[in-house]
């Protein structure tokens, strides 16, 4: 329900609000990302050049409201719809502590959500596309949708 993001490109038909969210391993602070990054991480998440601070439009730890803007967290409202969120513990790009800021931040909203951590995963790989996985995915939306 945020104007400002529903974009000009295509033909407007009503809100793009969603009823359901399935989210793999999202990043949603992009100032917290580096400080809980596995060891060997190979991506400085605070360098000027990072996929974060060209998404932007510059450093993100010069630019907090630019960041604030980009962060799912700041949309976060009790009306959201319910969110399944995924995310590897071993994911090397982004790490496990953004999807448990946004898993904090839906329950604080009083929200419907679920967060699994994929034992062992990376950012994707077989484990999201496992048997489990897929049925975890398939029994949320099938739930979800029709009510």
């Amino acid at each position: 329900d945020e104007g400002t993001l529903e974009g000009k490109v295509g033909r407007k038909r009503g809100s793009s609000r969603v009823q359901a969210v399935c989210d793999w391993f999202g990043p949603t602070d992009f100032l917290q990302m580096d400080t809980f990054a596995l060891a060997g991480n190979p991506l400085a998440h605070n360098d000027p050049d990072s996929p974060e601070s060209q998404l932007i439009g510059g450093p993100i730890q010069e630019n907090p409201e630019k960041v604030k803007i980009a962060s799912p967290l700041s949309y976060v409202s009790a009306d959201d719809p319910p969110f399944l969120i995924m995310h590897g513990t071993l994911d090397p790009l982004v790490p496990v502590h953004q999807s448990e800021l946004l898993q904090s931040a839906l329950q604080a909203a009083g929200v419907k959500s679920t967060l699994v951590k994929l034992e062992g995963a990376g950012h994707g790989g077989p484990a999201f596309q496992s048997k489990e996985v897929q049925q975890k995915i398939l029994k949320f939306f099938t739930n979800t949708l029709k009510k």
